[in-house]
């Protein structure tokens, strides 16, 4: 699956949801080569039928499903934007107990990497 950036940038949002969109971008690019967080799981297309039943629907998080709530300014902060990313990590390590698995690699490094990103960008979202 490519790489899904942010759409193309939308007048009506804040300076702060274009930075948050930016660090999204930069997440995309530096985490997710793969596309394996960039849309939320289907179980019959990611052919892992048994995901909803160990990971709920309300706490699965994806960096598509960040954009939206950008987007419609349900994500409004770095706060929030950490929240999300932490959601990833978490359901990401709930569902792939196997630590050699390599979207539990990959979300390993993101668990490792995503505070040093966020630090390179803080500023120009806190503003």
């Amino acid at each position: 699956m490519p790489i899904q950036g942010p759409k193309i940038a939308d007048q009506s949002l804040d300076r702060g949801q274009q930075a948050l969109l930016e660090l999204l971008r930069k997440f995309r690019l530096k985490f997710d080569e793969h596309g394996w967080f960039s849309v939320p799981v289907d179980p019959e297309i990611h052919q892992c039928s048994d995901y909803y039943n160990i990971v709920s629907r309300e706490e699965a998080m994806d960096f598509g499903t960040m954009e939206d709530k950008i987007r419609d300014k349900s994500l409004i902060d770095l706060e929030d934007f950490v929240a999300c990313v932490e959601r990833i990590i978490v359901c990401c390590r709930k569902y792939n107990t196997d630590t050699t698995n390599d979207v539990r690699r990959k979300v390993e490094e993101i668990a490792n990497g995503y505070k040093y990103v966020i630090d390179q960008k803080r500023n120009a979202i806190e503003k």
